[in-house]
């Protein structure tokens, strides 16, 4: 199995394991409030002129989101609940590329809840537990109340705001009660979860702690059962191939876009150009590298150039802007001509876009036409198909035999802007607008 982890479990990477590496005795309050709103306004600076997909947030004023977030801000108790509050902020713009990771110390303080579930139908059941439970709670659980909510109460109030995705199914589909959900708990905070759950048929009552992964000595058992559930819980599914001859259909799924993605294909394409119709599952590929993928493409659509997906950035012009201002302050609206208008005030209004002039528009098809895949080929994708998995899907799309199946992917697409902040808090900030090969927007996912 190739085990690959997502931004979100690279948070909790960090979360879980950075402060036992480089423990540090700091208090929980070393930012002052005057740190706090330099930093966001920073924050709200890259937002404001670099962040290219404001137009799929729909109903959300950056200027009024900011000016209310400010007293917030200042409010915040602690360094984590300011951490915390931040990465809100930026989850409110629906982007799988816009989000903030806390600054290692930090991490030391991180709790969690070590069990994970999965939806059955509309049920919410536990998956997988850490032995640290001790049977408190058991996979096969279904979970009916959790604090006083249902389940999807509380994935809503205290889930969604912390989750970053570019489209609210992908959001949902992320925002997993457990271990998978919540990245900004803090052992501070003494979280559990007052559960009622159903096992067997017959309800009970259930406390679970949330739990610090540096309470515990490396050397001690604990450590151990929390180290093999983190193991398992953030494990890629792994790749399979099967056939079915009556129905002359091959089926292949690939787990994540490294190494593994190129060579399992291949060592199976012998099997898969013997049928009619392939069923590629992507479904939950953690994306990778677009560049183990590019030989797959090769060998799945049929031409001899292969179109990639364009992308394109904001960008701002000094003179063009103060050029738009001096006709919208002092100019009558109807003296003002379309192509002036048309000129300018895109930089006015911060919403002047240009291509990425660096990105190939297609490649050359290395592959023999008489090598190629000829059958029809069936995507099935999901709201975890994240970043080069959706390139790869948006560009085997040229292939008009391919037909795409499941939900919408997630929409991590694109090249993140990485800010440090002086707390050591790092945010990062969507700056493509991502087309597919006929130039539609697919920013929010495919």
């Amino acid at each position: 199995m190739n085990r690959v982890f997502s931004k979100n479990a690279i948070i909790t990477l960090l979360l879980m394991f950075g402060g036992v590496i480089a423990a540090q005795d700091n208090s929980l309050n070393t930012i002052s409030r005057e740190q706090k709103l330099y930093e966001f306004s920073v924050i709200y600076r890259e937002l404001y002129y670099n962040f290219a997909n404001m137009d799929n947030c729909h109903g959300i004023d950056i200027d009024s989101l900011y000016r209310e977030y400010i007293p917030v801000i200042a409010r915040t108790k602690d360094d984590y609940d300011y951490f915390r509050t931040a990465h809100r902020f930026l989850c409110m713009f629906g982007n799988g590329h816009t989000y903030c990771i806390p600054p290692d110390y930090a991490t030391q303080n991180s709790s969690r809840p070590m069990f994970t579930t999965k939806r059955v139908g509309k049920k919410v059941v536990v998956d997988k537990v850490c032995k640290i439970y001790g049977g408190k709670i058991k996979s096969g659980d279904e979970i009916l109340t959790i604090n006083g909510m249902t389940p999807d109460e509380y994935r809503e109030k205290m889930l969604l705001p912390y989750t970053f995705a570019s489209n609210i199914e992908a959001k949902k589909e992320m925002a997993q009660i457990g271990f998978r959900g919540d990245c900004f708990s803090f052992k501070h905070e003494n979280k559990q979860l007052d559960m009622t759950v159903k096992r067997k048929n017959i309800e009970e009552k259930v406390s679970v702690p949330f739990i610090s992964f540096s309470d515990y000595p490396t050397d001690s058992e604990q450590y151990r059962q929390i180290y093999d559930f983190y193991n398992t819980a953030y494990a890629a599914s792994a790749d399979a191939f099967a056939t079915d001859k009556k129905n002359d259909f091959a089926y292949i799924k690939l787990a994540a876009c490294y190494e593994q993605f190129d060579k399992f294909f291949f060592e199976n394409y012998d099997n898969i150009v013997k049928y009619k119709n392939l069923i590629v599952d992507l479904s939950d590929n953690r994306g990778g590298g677009g560049q183990y993928t590019y030989n797959v493409l090769s060998a799945l659509v049929d031409r001899d150039t292969i179109l990639s997906t364009r992308s394109t950035t904001k960008i701002n012009n000094s003179a063009k802007k103060a050029k738009a201002s001096s006709r919208i302050y002092y100019w009558n609206d109807s003296t003002v001509s379309r192509e002036e208008k048309d000129m300018f005030y895109p930089f006015f209004y911060n919403n002047a876009f240009e291509a990425i002039d660096w990105l190939p528009e297609y490649y050359v098809n290395e592959i023999p036409d008489s090598l190629r895949y000829k059958g029809n080929i069936y995507l099935i994708v999901n709201g975890c198909t994240v970043s080069a998995a959706e390139s790869f899907v948006a560009m085997l799309a040229q292939n008009p035999k391919v037909k795409i199946l499941g939900r919408q992917t997630n929409g991590v697409l694109g090249q993140p802007l990485v800010n440090e902040l002086p707390s050591g808090m790092k945010f990062y900030i969507d700056t493509y607008k991502t087309l597919d090969t006929k130039g539609i927007d697919i920013s929010k996912g495919i």
